[in-house]
């Protein structure tokens, strides 16, 4: 279970509803969308090292289940690595490393840096997840090599690309929408039509680009039966 958090008794707070419920806690200090800013949380908070580590070690201090944390990258490699053995050492089990600077967002996005994810996997005792730049299988494949790292996290790819991670097979993404679908019906109060709707835009978003009369349609559909016709 993944929290957004700047003050670590109301994070512990938090974190206390869900430790009996899942298997580690993360703390996001990755997030660089404005939102984030506002808030003061996510990758607004890398240079402020002091209160990570109060958060880390409150929360390993009080938690049944283990605590770990997603970082981006700072402007100068010393920060950075400073950080990552900071977060170690306030006892974070786990360490996941975004490539890229919270200042690399939208169309300033660029390539991951992995030369310096494979520095800090080299600096440090825990395990180490690689992220960003993540959009096939070949990709999951080339950041293992190059960073050494214990695992590979994608996020805006695999929303779209639900088997991602799965290289038997090409899915076909209107099977996949479809079972979306299915289990938006199974599991009624899960998901609104809100969550329905921008799942579909990420499943379709090639399809849709091309056929913008469909995209309109799902778009205006105010209820659960014409998207499910627009799926159909």
């Amino acid at each position: 279970m993944q929290f957004c958090a700047n003050d670590p008794d109301i994070l512990l707070a938090a974190a206390k509803f869900v430790e009996n419920d899942c298997d580690a806690v993360d703390i996001n200090l990755g997030c660089p969308q404005g939102i984030a800013k506002k808030g003061n949380y996510g990758s607004y908070l890398l240079e402020k090292k002091d209160l990570i580590v109060s958060m880390v070690r409150k929360l390993k201090a009080e938690l049944n289940v283990p605590v770990t944390c997603k970082i981006r990258l700072l402007p100068t490699e010393a920060q950075t690595l400073d950080l990552a053995l900071a977060i170690q050492e306030a006892g974070a089990s786990l360490l996941t490393v975004h490539g890229r600077c919270k200042e690399h967002n939208k169309h300033r996005v660029g390539s991951a840096n992995y030369d310096m994810i494979k520095k800090i996997k080299a600096a440090l005792r825990i395990p180490v997840i690689c992220n960003g730049g993540i959009s096939t299988y070949a990709d999951v494949e080339r950041a293992m090599e190059i960073t050494g790292c214990d695992g590979v996290m994608s996020s805006e790819s695999i929303l779209e690309y639900p088997a991602l991670f799965d290289p038997s097979k090409i899915y076909d993404m209107d099977d996949i929408m479809l079972e979306y679908i299915d289990l938006y019906e199974k599991y009624p109060g899960e998901a609104d039509l809100k969550c329905l709707r921008s799942h579909m835009f990420k499943f379709l978003y090639t399809g849709l680009s091309k056929h913008t009369d469909i995209r309109d349609t799902l778009n205006k559909a105010k209820g659960y039966e014409p998207i499910k016709d627009i799926a159909i």
